[in-house]
């Protein structure tokens, strides 16, 4: 379940930076992750296993993870993690972008704006609306909602949405559909419906191509 927690003190870390790999994070082991440029660092916590290897004044809580300013330590959000996830740093240095996968029935993309304001957003959140007008369903019909971030280009953010659905009722056949949203990334909450097909084994819905997951 996502939700945002208190950050704690943290203080500015001596740990080299390191280019971070294209790998997902396991949610079994503690990670430390620096953005390209290293001016930014997303350390988890694990529930098992020893602490990440970032200097904290105190240590983060088990399945948490922390975004942090590398040269000052300050924390600019910190969100629960009790999954696996998959960061993605945008290429103009503002933006962390988080494939989370929350569980077995949803995945999210968590945006988290490193310049000041400094804001986390459920991108799913943002367009769960307008998926539910365009399947004409309710929310309590949905039994899966996947959301994946895809890309960026000039200045946008493309997810997918993938709701699987009960086709009448509230019980028995499903049916799911994939939609393509373009978000504009000044606001995060200014976005257009680019595509929309059925979702099947023919043509899923498609997930990062830079994402191994298992």
């Amino acid at each position: 379940m996502f939700a945002v927690i208190t950050p704690p003190a943290i203080h500015a870390s001596s740990a080299p930076c390191i280019p971070a790999p294209k790998t997902g994070i396991n949610a079994g082991a503690s990670e430390v992750r620096f953005s390209p440029d290293c001016r930014w660092v997303l350390v988890f916590q694990s529930d098992v296993g020893p602490p990440p290897a970032f200097k904290l004044a105190r240590p983060l809580k088990p399945e948490t993870a922390a975004v942090i300013e590398a040269k000052s330590g300050k924390v600019v959000a910190t969100f629960a993690m009790q999954r696996d996830a998959y960061p993605h740093w945008l290429k103009d240095g503002r933006y962390l972008v988080v494939n989370y996968l929350a569980g077995s029935d949803s995945t999210r993309p968590l945006v988290i704006r490193l310049a000041p304001p400094h804001n986390l957003y459920d991108l799913s959140s943002i367009v769960l609306p307008d998926v539910l007008k365009r399947i004409r369903h309710r929310k309590s019909q949905v039994y899966h909602y996947y959301v994946n971030y895809l890309g960026e280009e000039d200045g946008r953010i493309t997810i997918s949405a993938q709701p699987d659905y009960v086709a009448r009722g509230d019980s028995g056949r499903g049916d799911g559909r994939c939609l393509i949203y373009s978000i504009d990334t000044a606001t995060l909450h200014h976005y257009r419906l680019t595509r929309m097909f059925r979702d099947d084994d023919t043509h899923p819905c498609p997930q990062n191509p830079d994402e191994r997951r298992e």
